[in-house]
């Protein structure tokens, strides 16, 4: 038994795909390493963003939270 402070824990690879099936999540997710809980790519004309917005997301000159508050904010007052 692992002790409760370890936060390491042991899993085969199978394991947490299974775990990533079961739940419908990345492995990413699971381990901590993305807040998507599905993590899809889509292509940047999908998106339907201008080539500012564009560059903005690819220079990373963006906070990452604040922006994923304010679309999940407005999708949901539009609902």
């Amino acid at each position: 038994m692992t002790d409760e402070k370890d936060e390491n824990v042991d899993i085969s690879l199978g394991n947490l795909l299974t775990l990533a099936d079961f739940y419908h999540v990345s492995t990413d997710y699971l381990l901590c390493r993305t807040e998507l809980r599905e993590h899809t790519n889509q292509s940047v004309s999908n998106l339907h963003l201008n080539d500012d917005a564009v560059q903005i997301l690819t220079d990373e000159k963006y906070n990452p939270r604040l922006l994923s508050e304010l679309l999940s904010h407005k999708a949901s007052t539009n609902s």
